[in-house]
């Protein structure tokens, strides 16, 4: 089966899923292009991208168009001009677009025109790249099935300022609608899409890249908490950082680790001067996926204290929170979005979500009773086994592609 992938960026240290969906469909003996609105920078990249030459499968869109018209047309024609000539009658049709937006529709649809005629199934990785293939199938030019995974920031702060049916033609077109947990299916439902094109796809993970330990923690040594994640609002760090500096853990001797970076750094790193976390807390910033890997093996305990923020986003499904688990990690989380379905029973704890009392309190109950941390941890991974595996993510996918594929040829 030929699969064309419509995604944002690649590489991406925040979107994994996208190389996880990549190699498995390639691993099984399937062609992957992959489209994206922009070339990702990662500090390392993964080894998979070279082992599977996915740079070489690798169509990127121009980049953004200035105001000008004049200046738009020029920085359009630079990277494109060879695609314009093959398809002369696809750029007269987006030419002829009276929207007011024409030129931004065709750049953002350029990558896949040498492509339409041969690929069996388009899938599009959240909504926003999805609505811009539309141009396409609304021409004729694209008839393969369409499907579309919602992931999460498509369906909050995406739609902030825009009515509730913004995405009802892209429900009309798509053949299909996955998304990755209950909380995902009916924040869907509830922006009009069709019940019977939702597709409840759990996100995998290849259980063979992280290696398990059962933690057997020792009371005499140095707690080694980790979090991983954007440094953005929803992620909730804030209050993690918050609940260290409280009482019930003031002699409790911790370290936190936290991996990732964004917008809130300066923020948190402001916070922990200021409560003298300081010494407690180690920002790593962006690191490769060694780098990732070594540090949950090496720690005893995972915190994702997410929240809702105020554009709606949150945890539809938590990956970070499946690879801890499988690595061996107890888990405490908040009680948000679609982290109690991915956790289940395997959690530490949940707590409310914005309270660093409850965080704290959960943190310092496990710290006074690491005897039943290594039940914790095999629980953790025998239920991503079950539920989370990229085998089974993948196989999941290809049983849709096929019943749509065959749809789509009655």
């Amino acid at each position: 089966m030929r699969v064309a992938l419509s995604i944002s960026e690649f590489p991406s240290a925040s979107q994994t899923f996208v190389l996880d969906h990549a190699a498995g469909m390639i691993e099984r003996g399937h062609v992957v292009s992959l489209h994206a609105l922009a070339l990702g920078q990662v500090p390392v990249a993964h080894a998979s991208i070279a082992r599977l030459g996915l740079m070489q499968r690798l169509r990127t869109a121009p980049p953004p168009l200035p105001a000008r018209p004049a200046a738009k047309l020029r920085a359009l024609l630079h990277p494109a001009w060879r695609a314009l000539l093959r398809h002369p009658g696809l750029a007269a049709q987006f030419l002829r677009d009276r929207s007011g937006h024409r030129l931004e529709r065709l750049r953002l649809c350029l990558s896949l025109w040498d492509e339409l005629e041969c690929c069996d199934i388009v899938h599009a990785h959240s909504g926003y790249n999805g609505l811009r293939l539309l141009p396409l199938y609304d021409s004729g030019h694209l008839s393969a099935p369409l499907l579309v995974t919602f992931h999460g920031h498509d369906v909050h702060a995406f739609l902030h300022g825009r009515p509730l049916d913004f995405y009802a033609p892209l429900f009309a077109r798509a053949a299909a609608l996955v998304v990755c947990s209950d909380f995902m299916r009916e924040r869907l439902l509830a922006l009009g899409a069709p019940v019977e094109k939702l597709h409840l796809i759990p996100n995998g993970i290849d259980l063979a890249q992280i290696p398990f330990r059962a933690r057997n923690v020792q009371r005499s040594a140095t707690l080694q908490l980790l979090t991983i994640g954007r440094l953005v609002p929803f992620k909730g760090l804030q209050y993690l950082l918050a609940a260290l500096a409280l009482p019930a853990l003031r002699d409790v001797d911790l370290t936190l680790h936290i991996v990732g970076d964004g917008p809130l750094k300066a923020a948190l790193l402001a916070q922990a001067e200021a409560t003298g976390l300081s010494p407690k807390v180690i920002f790593h910033g962006a690191c490769p996926r060694e780098k990732v890997l070594a540090l949950m093996a090496e720690c005893d305990l995972y915190i994702a204290p997410a929240i809702v923020d105020a554009e709606g986003n949150t945890e539809t499904q938590g990956v970070a929170l499946i690879e801890a688990m499988a690595s061996g990690l107890p888990v405490i989380a908040s009680a948000v979005g679609g982290i109690p379905e991915t956790l289940g029973d395997a959690a530490v704890a949940l707590v409310a979500p914005a309270t660093p009392a409850a965080l704290a309190t959960s943190i310092a109950a496990w710290a006074s009773n690491l005897a039943s941390a290594a039940a914790q941890s095999l629980h953790g991974r025998q239920r991503v086994e079950q539920l989370y595996s990229a085998s089974h993510w993948i196989e999941s996918l290809l049983a849709l592609y096929d019943s749509v594929h065959k749809s789509g040829a009655r």
